[in-house]
């Protein structure tokens, strides 16, 4: 797909479009919180599959719409 980009979980936005698992989901929501052991984390919510909870530095495949 062209167009896809290699990207910080913390530069994604609702609208894009991660890879997660071999399968591309439409971000609806990105939250900030904390992981049980205090560290930053980021809750992306999909429009169709559940929320994938994830640091800040993990590097995605991000397609921009």
């Amino acid at each position: 797909m062209a167009g896809d980009e290699l990207l910080f979980a913390l530069y994604v936005v609702c609208g894009d479009r991660v890879r997660v698992h071999g399968h591309w989901h439409q971000v609806r929501a990105v939250r900030s919180e904390r992981f049980a052991t205090g560290g930053p984390a980021l809750l992306l919510l999909f429009m169709a599959a559940p929320s994938w909870r994830v640091h800040p530095a993990r590097v995605l495949y991000v397609n921009r719409c």
